[in-house]
């Protein structure tokens, strides 16, 4: 799957619209469990699952955020085996929420350069956040078989598992 507009499309809670011409999207505060359970019924049957930062219809974080405490905190994607994880930031942690032990293969995919990580925002540090990042996941995938980090340049920070890893320059 190249896009999670159609999955998000089964929940009549969804809502899509344009401000001042930016695409936005948003679940409203009510999600009642009869949409949730045919959200998940379709969300169970997803596998592969490819996310693109520069997507013409991105998710927003909010809405994801909803969907993950509407599902007392359970990945979105609960039998999610492929992911590939494009994304301008490597400190983005909406990666977790579909992270789950079923997962096999994670690709990480940064448009920005690792330089970045240097960066401090609000007294922390990117390089914390990005270690903070890898930390989570590993715990959330007890048996991912392959790890790719692809980057302009590598990251300088190791991932915390036994998993294997591989480092290399974006496409």
């Amino acid at each position: 799957m190249d896009d999670l507009q159609p999955l998000l499309k089964v929940l009549p809670a969804f809502q899509q619209a344009r401000v001042f011409d930016d695409p936005s999207d948003y679940t409203r505060e009510y999600l009642p469990s009869e949409h949730l359970d045919r959200f998940q019924m379709y969300a169970r049957r997803i596998i592969n699952l490819h996310v693109e930062a520069t997507s013409s219809q991105p998710v927003r974080a909010s809405v994801l955020l909803s969907l993950f405490r509407a599902l007392g905190h359970q990945p979105l994607l609960p039998r999610l085996r492929t992911l590939t994880w494009e994304h301008s930031l490597l400190t983005d942690h909406d990666v977790l929420y579909f992270v789950s032990p079923s997962l096999r293969s994670l690709t990480f995919q940064f448009l920005d350069s690792v330089a970045s990580i240097i960066a401090t925002i609000h007294g922390v540090s990117g390089k914390f956040r990005y270690e903070v990042l890898c930390e989570q996941v590993a715990a959330a995938v007890p048996y991912l078989e392959e790890l790719t980090v692809l980057s302009d340049d590598p990251p300088t920070t190791s991932f915390p598992s036994a998993h294997v890893v591989v480092y290399g320059k974006s496409p």
